[in-house]
């Protein structure tokens, strides 16, 4: 049995309307309201962000994380002898949740511990910095994920705007008459 939380406002319309609580033509009104409203189409994107997010994610991305797993793995082997591993493995856990989820601060992080193991192996292990130069350009040729460019949102730097879900949720355009 569906709980009050489950049922969207247009079942609860339809169910006022079946009761005979409200009529027909504010049924309508009611709906086309609702449907309307800028709250139903955010959750609308919302819900189709969610149900694509990991769609949406770069190959070169499940690259990085597919690396990221097996070195997570290593450490996780090495944790009885190098106690340290694991301080490894939960900050590849974080960058790996990171970097699928989207979020800007765990890809700058990764990328700024990429470039410090690979100038701290450079001369100890080059074998091991140019590993760590590979992964740290795949991942930067997946920059414009996390940071799309302007042109994409129409708007200036750190003012992000999205574009209207539909035509009928864009603002009608003022005439030059004054009232």
């Amino acid at each position: 049995m569906e709980s009050v939380s489950d049922i969207s406002s247009e079942e609860e319309l339809l169910q006022l309307r079946e009761e005979g609580k409200i009529s027909e033509d504010e049924y309508k009104d009611l709906l086309a309201t609702i449907r309307k409203s800028p709250v139903a189409g955010a959750d609308r994107a919302v819900n189709a962000r969610k149900a694509t997010i990991l769609q949406d994610v770069p190959w070169q991305i499940w690259i990085v994380v597919a690396v990221l797993a097996l070195e997570g793995a290593g450490n996780l082997l090495i944790i009885p002898q190098q106690p340290v591993a694991l301080i490894w493995l939960g900050a590849k856990c974080v960058f790996i949740l990171g970097l699928l989820k989207g979020w800007r601060w765990a890809f700058c992080l990764f990328v700024v511990v990429g470039i410090a193991h690979i100038l701290f192996f450079m001369l100890q292990a080059p074998v091991v910095a140019l590993l760590n130069l590979a992964i740290v350009a795949v991942a930067l040729s997946s920059f414009r994920f996390y940071f799309p460019s302007q042109a994409e949102y129409g708007g200036r730097l750190g003012t992000m705007t999205t574009p209207p879900l539909s035509t009928s949720d864009a603002p009608e355009p003022q005439s030059g008459k004054a009232s």
